[in-house]
């Protein structure tokens, strides 16, 4: 096994900004033909706002260290794994298949 050290320079990330012009005209601007791909669209736009109201600001706005955005996202994966295995888990008893376990 090799191990490698590296130092990583990260730069500050600016935010951008968009003006209320600007996002009145993407609210009439089709994003897709896609039904899918603009349901999906719409969850996370509806997701945004909530948490704009939960936590009152935008991720823009957001102030945390890098090794706590890793942090919470790491998070957010163990949760999608927990979810994927209860879908699986699912899926075997509504089929009878059970899912394969690895060694």
């Amino acid at each position: 096994m090799y191990c490698v050290r590296a130092r990583i320079h990260v730069a500050p990330i600016t935010a951008v900004s968009i003006s209320s012009a600007a996002i009145g005209t993407m609210s009439s601007f089709k994003l897709t033909k896609d039904p899918v791909v603009a349901a999906i669209i719409k969850r996370a736009n509806d997701r945004s706002n909530q948490g704009l109201d939960d936590y009152g600001g935008t991720m823009a706005d957001a102030d945390k260290h890098l090794l706590e955005w890793i942090d919470d996202a790491q998070e957010e994966l163990w949760d999608t794994i927990v979810y994927l295995e209860k879908i699986k888990l699912i899926v075997g008893r509504l089929t009878g298949h059970a899912p394969k376990t690895r060694k």
